[in-house]
């Protein structure tokens, strides 16, 4: 396992459960592509099921991920959860604009900018597998915030895949310090990169108080306890994978090391795989490996150890 905050027993539990929702809010879901006379669910409660459907594939991944799947089935799963982001967005235009719920538009914390945080965390598992151009098209594309400019570390990495993309100078946040991390780019001095991804590492996880997932690894089985997927700073990974620095000089229990070290690990398979179109939504593997330890991968933390508490993390 990547992550021993929680057992195998957590992780199967929970990745089973996510699996079983994927199937069941894709098929509720369908409902929306019934013409509206036919339509007998409200538009709000149809929402709920086509961002259920799209949160239970993302879940799953995560989950897969801190549980110890290899990166290279990780990266084939990968497929199919952008596809399902991509559906479920094309899915919820179908229906009035007003009468979509606002709660699935999953708005930062500290934004109005609507999905920055998930869009984020997708298009930086892309560049991170070098899923290629079309696939970070098709996520940007598909969110009400596509055309750019709200925020900087986002508009950074989409141009590693889109040259034309527009970088904006906002950030869309202080905490995390989103704009500490996208200034990276802003020098090509690699000790300075190194110390600016260091100290964005250092604060990451106790500036994201105000996320749902913040500190869940401590509720046991109480209600939120499924939120809990270990405590990834992917955008960080992002980052250190297009600058190509070497990840062995960062050491932080929130990288996922393995993810920031494939693209150079791995340059021939960066921009291989399905196109947007051609990947089965139903492909969401059920397969779960043995919870060994995962040579390479994110430090995570001991077990039994507490997110967050280590010297420095502010």
């Amino acid at each position: 396992m990547r992550d021993w905050r929680r057992d195998e027993g957590f992780y199967r539990k929970w990745i089973k459960a996510h699996d079983a929702s994927i199937e069941s809010f894709r098929r509720r879901s369908e409902r929306i592509l019934f013409s509206s006379e036919s339509r007998k669910s409200p538009s709000g409660l149809l929402t709920s099921y086509v961002m259920s459907w799209t949160n239970s594939a993302t879940a799953a991944w995560l989950k897969r991920y801190s549980f110890g799947t290899s990166v290279d089935e990780l990266r084939l799963q990968l497929f199919p959860v952008l596809a399902t982001f991509v559906e479920a967005r094309r899915r919820m235009t179908l229906l009035p604009e007003d009468s979509v719920n606002p709660s699935v538009w999953f708005a930062y914390p500290d934004s109005e900018v609507p999905d920055h945080y998930r869009v984020l965390r997708l298009v930086s598992l892309c560049v991170c597998l070098g899923v290629g151009p079309a696939w970070v098209g098709a996520v940007v594309d598909a969110w009400p915030g596509s055309p750019g400019g709200h925020d900087r570390l986002l508009d950074r990495l989409v141009k590693t895949a889109l040259p034309d993309r527009v970088v904006g100078d906002t950030d869309i946040a202080k905490r995390p310090a989103y704009g500490l991390l996208a200034s990276a780019f802003d020098t090509a001095d690699t000790d300075e990169q190194v110390a600016i991804i260091t100290k964005y590492l250092a604060g990451w996880y106790n500036q994201c108080r105000k996320f749902g997932w913040w500190n869940a690894h401590t509720l046991g089985n109480l209600q939120g306890s499924r939120e809990y997927y270990g405590y990834w700073c992917f955008e960080a990974a992002a980052v250190i994978s297009v600058l190509g620095l070497d990840v062995d000089r960062f050491d932080s229990e929130y990288l996922p090391r393995d993810l920031a070290a494939w693209r150079g690990e791995h340059p021939g398979l960066v921009g291989t795989g399905p196109l947007p179109g051609e990947v089965d939504l139903d492909a969401i593997s059920d397969v779960l490996p043995d919870a060994s330890p995962t040579a390479g991968a994110g430090s995570g933390a001991g077990e039994g150890s507490d997110a967050g508490s280590g010297e420095g993390v502010a």
